[in-house]
């Protein structure tokens, strides 16, 4: 079971090195190229809804934004119909630039009733700086590096191996012959 939980935790820490690198390189990339990612699709079992998640990055952070607006008139309900669904890129000049984002960290949440407009409007947005979500995903393969080390030496001392080399210390229990180290007794 333990051996389970180490490879389910180096698998995660590669995971989370990838992600570190992904992160990094549209970090540095937002400075100069400013994009918008989203994706957009719509609901029509029982009332006409759209929702849409957006992904902005800019000036050196990342903005995530999920929003849901559903139609209550047909005026509406015609005009969803009509809109493009799925992926869409967007990338901006140097001109625009969120305040939301150069401020670092912040969280939005609101929810506007369709009573006059005919459309329900819930919006949901957090957003962060890059380097704080690069340090994130750095944590675990930190701690792997750090922690495979003793992890090693456990299993190869377990298996009758050298904790220092992985040489096989059945003819020679008393010292490696390969490294010299002395066994533990």
């Amino acid at each position: 079971m333990r051996r389970l939980a180490r490879h389910l935790f180096t698998l995660c820490s590669a995971a989370s090195l990838l992600l570190c690198v992904a992160a990094g390189v549209l970090w540095v990339r937002s400075y100069s190229h400013p994009f918008l990612l989203y994706y957009d699709w719509l609901n029509t079992a029982g009332q006409i809804e759209a929702r849409s998640v957006y992904c902005h990055s800019d000036n050196g952070a990342v903005e995530i934004t999920a929003d849901r607006t559903i139609a209550h008139t047909d005026h509406w309900a015609k005009s969803f119909m009509g809109e493009p669904r799925g992926w869409q890129h967007f990338g901006f000049s140097r001109k625009p630039r969120l305040q939301s984002l150069r401020d670092g960290f912040s969280f939005r949440r609101f929810l506007e009733p369709g009573s006059v407009s005919g459309l329900t409007v819930g919006v949901t947005s957090v957003a962060a700086p890059y380097w704080f979500c690069t340090l994130g995903l750095a944590t675990a393969p930190v701690l792997w590096l750090t922690r495979r080390r003793p992890w090693q030496r456990a299993d190869r001392r377990r298996a009758g191996l050298c904790p220092q080399c992985g040489y096989d210390l059945r003819a020679s229990p008393e010292r490696c012959p390969e490294c010299g180290t002395r066994a533990a007794k």
